[in-house]
C-alpha cells in the first residue's frame, strides 16, 4: 500500500503519483514493480492516476477494508479474490487471466488484443 494510502486518504490528492522501478529493494514498498525496464535501460519512471483512476482505486481499497482488511505499507494494492487464493499478491499469470477471461465475456476475438 505504501505511499498510495497518503495520497488517497482521507480524501484523494489528484494526481496520485506513481513510481514504476526496474528493482524494488526488500522493504521498499513506496513503488510499483515493472521488471522489463530494465532491458531498456531505465532504471525508473513515474506515471499518474488522474481522477476517474484515483477515485476507482479508492473505491476498491474501500471495499477491501469494509471486508476487514487493515492496510499495512507492504501489502500489495492488488489481490485475488478467489475462494482458493484469496487475498494472494496478483501475479502476471492472474491478470493474463483476467485479461483472457474479460476479452472471452465481451466476444473479442482471438487475436485482436
Amino acid at each position: 500500500m505504501g505511499n498510495f494510502q497518503k495520497q488517497l486518504y482521507p480524501e484523494p490528492q489528484i494526481p496520485v503519483v506513481v513510481k514504476v522501478v526496474a528493482h524494488r529493494p526488500d522493504g521498499v514498498w513506496g513503488c510499483a514493480q515493472d521488471i522489463k525496464l530494465s532491458r531498456y535501460g531505465v532504471g525508473y519512471f513515474y506515471t499518474f492516476l488522474h481522477k476517474e483512476a484515483t477515485y476507482a482505486l479508492k473505491e476498491y481499497l474501500d471495499v477491501r477494508i469494509e471486508e476487514g482488511w487493515q492496510p499495512k505499507d507492504k501489502d500489495p494494492i492488488w489481490v485475488t479474490h478467489s475462494p482458493g487464493s484469496k487475498n494472494k499478491p496478483l501475479t502476471q499469470l492472474n491478470i493474463w487471466n483476467i485479461a483472457r477471461n474479460t476479452a472471452n465475456k465481451i466476444g473479442t476475438q482471438k487475436g485482436t488484443m
